[in-house]
């Protein structure tokens, strides 16, 4: 009996130890966490929204994440006028629209903005990319959609909206507050999923 209950705990110790091994959140990364996105960094986006399994065929508003090499991709601006959308109807400013250019291994992926911003946001934007991205390899990107497009200039992409940013140096994110992720993991979540 002693020995039914000897090989009976191991059998459950090395099951408990395999389970803990399991990415628990494994939906929203779609390449290695490179040591960069944490367990806390997943946890807090099934918090904020439903992580289905990514399908480039099909649009979700899923946060995803994907480490890819620096060098791979390169953020860009386009500047235009027009009126400004936070201020007077009647007032046009320089606006910029900001863009994460990704080329890895062939594939062309395009991380846009949710709209047009004064140009200093998106000159403030390459400034903190370059500090967090220098003498960086890796650099983690997160957000939404991901769905394969087509442009006949540009050819076949995947189109997805940004969310943040981060390296080892640290992160950057569109909403205020995205980067405080410490202690997620742990937490319980109460959102209205």
């Amino acid at each position: 009996m002693k020995n039914l209950f000897f090989w009976g705990a191991s059998f459950l110790i090395i099951v408990l130890h395999v389970e803990s091994k399991e990415p628990k959140y494994s939906d929203s990364l779609l390449t290695a966490d490179d040591g960069i996105v944490t367990a806390d960094d997943l946890a807090y986006d099934h918090c904020r929204r439903e992580i289905v399994p990514y399908n480039p065929n099909t649009a979700f508003n899923s946060l995803y994440w994907q480490c890819l090499p620096v060098k791979d991709v390169k953020p860009t601006y386009r500047i235009f006028r027009d009126n400004d959308p936070m201020g007077a109807w009647d007032v046009v400013i320089t606006m910029c629209h900001l863009e994460l250019n990704v080329n890895h291994k062939g594939e062309k992926q395009v991380y846009v903005d949710r709209r047009g911003h004064h140009v200093e946001y998106c000159k403030d934007f390459v400034q903190k990319w370059l500090k967090l991205t220098k003498d960086q390899e890796i650099v983690c990107l997160s957000g939404s959609g991901g769905e394969y497009y087509f442009d006949e200039k540009g050819g076949k992409y995947k189109l997805w909206t940004w969310e943040k940013f981060k390296t080892k140096k640290g992160c950057h994110s569109y909403f205020f507050g995205d980067c405080t992720t410490s202690g997620y993991s742990k937490k319980k979540c109460y959102s209205s999923k």
